[in-house]
């Protein structure tokens, strides 16, 4: 999931758009359906400032708030489009859900290493 946001006050931001994908639909916008209902986040000056290097161009640069199964198959579909993507998660790893196949995460850590994909852990 990609975030169209705002940037408000000194460490929060505010959602009213988010680009999905599901298997079913494949990629698609979503609006908040009134502005009340926008989502208001609290993030670290860490994120704050990589979210403020990256949105400079974000035709290329993408950063993708979590490091879970979805946001790295979005990060991997990105970077195979000959986007920049980075990832910010907040656990120590990335998909750290379990009953996921090893082998497609040791798969995408392994892509994102070696084609030098920024990934900052821990950023709570």
């Amino acid at each position: 999931m990609q975030f169209c946001y705002k940037l408000c006050h000194h460490y929060t931001l505010k959602i009213n758009k988010s680009v999905q994908y599901t298997k079913e639909k494949g990629i698609f916008e979503k609006s908040t359906k009134t502005q009340t209902s926008d989502r208001i986040i609290y993030l670290s000056s860490t994120t704050i400032n990589i979210l403020k290097e990256y949105r400079k161009d974000f035709a290329i640069y993408v950063v993708i708030v979590g490091g879970g199964l979805s946001g790295c198959e979005i990060a991997y579909d990105l970077f195979l489009q000959g986007k920049k993507p980075t990832i910010v998660e907040m656990m120590d790893d990335l998909i750290v859900t379990k009953g996921v196949c090893l082998a497609n995460t040791s798969y995408l850590r392994d892509c994102f290493k070696t084609n030098n994909v920024p990934v900052y852990l821990e950023t709570s």
